[in-house]
């Protein structure tokens, strides 16, 4: 579909990128300059498309994999917006990196494009974006905002096949930035698309920034029967031993599964959005990405029967490097995502999430971000650094006559005003 190789260098509004619709989460505030161009978003449904189970089936083991890793006692990822983030980055990918990416979704080129796109396109019933939501007062129809957007400083080079494509599979907007008005971008596109649940952006603005992809999604929902009590006692056993706490509870008509080493319920909040709770005998780090798809498995089966559920309300905050965590699962972008820009480096990747769960429903939110910078140049063999005191010569070479001598001991004391 996209065969041509070109580089669109952004310094002002010459030419348009990428096609922008709502799903971007478009605000081209502060400055910046929203770029419109001729790429559509290709129209994917999920019930049509294929390898869609194979790239939902991916995200899900990546995601608990990765959250497997963690050695914190509470902690949150959001597989869906790192899958997208992946494929995106899958389009600018080569070499090792789009091998490993391949791999992660058992899916390559178009289709694996298509595939996640069609995961992300299903929820578009759900698109809404509130001001803000509660957890104690959650909308009675589900809500799930998503929104991608690449942002590039005005005045770098990006490959605008990378960026039609991105477009056209996951609908993201493109802005250009002047570097010193990334950051509040950032920020804001942060907080608007997370209802304000996501304070601000975990990229680190620095010189060698070229390019920042950003992915979000928002949701909330009421459970389709709210839990009746909210201050239920329950001896909870953590790590550090018993807890006293207080707990939601009641009664409800819904599918009930029991397997080896576990038992598991799914709470409705509509006829597709559910949550499953699943209480292992071992813990959770005793359950493989294996063993939770056939939790998923188990629950699909499963008639609704009369089940009563306690559990801890809660109220997660996490932030994820992602790097390390990818690198320990295979996925590697050392090098390979020259299809971005010439000679692009992965030097950032990060996810942030908040999750709320209450009587009344529950209340999400997640980034995920990427930013990518220019190589370094080589580092030449000799090296000199001036850290200790040292001594400048102003000359003339041709006789070696010396028109300033000087030694600097005192770098602060030397040191320009201002």
């Amino acid at each position: 579909m996209f065969t041509r190789r070109q580089v669109l260098t952004f310094v002002g509004l010459a030419v348009a990128a990428v096609g922008v619709s709502a799903c971007s989460g478009d605000g081209g505030s502060r400055g910046a300059t929203l770029l419109r161009g001729t790429t559509s978003l290709l129209q994917l449904p999920f019930d049509e498309t294929s390898g869609v189970a194979q790239a939902a089936r991916g995200s899900a083991d990546l995601g608990w994999n990765l959250l497997l890793q963690g050695t914190e006692p509470n902690r949150a990822i959001a597989p869906s917006s790192l899958a997208v983030t992946l494929g995106m980055l899958a389009e600018g990918a080569t070499d090792e990196t789009l091998a490993s990416l391949d791999a992660v979704f058992g899916l390559t080129g178009d289709e694996r494009s298509a595939a996640l796109g069609a995961l992300r396109q299903s929820l578009r019933p759900y698109e809404l974006l509130p001001e803000s939501v509660d957890v104690n007062d959650p909308p009675e129809a589900p809500l799930v905002h998503q929104a991608s957007q690449a942002v590039v400083v005005e005045g770098k080079e990006v490959e605008q096949q990378f960026l039609e494509r991105i477009g056209a599979y996951f609908d993201v907007g493109t802005q250009q930035v002047a570097l010193g008005e990334m950051k509040a971008v950032l920020d804001d596109w942060v907080v608007k698309n997370t209802a304000g649940l996501i304070e601000k952006s975990a990229i680190e603005v620095r010189p060698d920034l070229v390019l920042v992809l950003q992915d979000a999604i928002l949701f909330a929902a009421a459970w389709a029967t709210a839990f009746p009590y909210d201050d239920t006692p329950l001896e909870f056993e953590g790590p550090g031993g018993t807890q006293q706490v207080k707990a939601i509870s009641g009664e409800f008509s819904v599918p009930f599964a029991v397997g080896e080493g576990w038992k598991a319920v799914r709470l409705p909040y509509d006829e597709a959005l559910a949550m499953d709770v699943i209480v292992p005998d071992a813990g959770p780090e005793a359950l493989s990405a294996q063993q939770l798809d056939e939790v998923r498995v188990a629950l699909d089966d499963a008639t609704a029967v009369t089940v009563a559920v306690t559990m801890p309300p809660s109220d997660l905050t996490g932030g994820l490097n992602l790097l390390p965590l990818l690198g320990a699962e295979g996925v590697t972008f050392e090098n390979s995502v020259d299809g971005i820009f010439p000679g692009a480096i992965v030097d950032q990747f990060a996810q942030q999430v908040r999750l709320m769960v209450s009587a009344k429903g529950t209340v999400g939110a997640a980034v995920t971000e990427v930013a990518g910078v220019e190589s370094a140049p080589q580092s030449p063999e000799n090296e000199l650094v001036a850290d200790r005191p040292f001594v400048m010569r102003v000359l003339d070479t041709r006789t070696g006559w010396p028109l300033f001598l000087a030694i600097v001991s005192d770098a602060a004391d030397a040191a320009p005003e201002g």
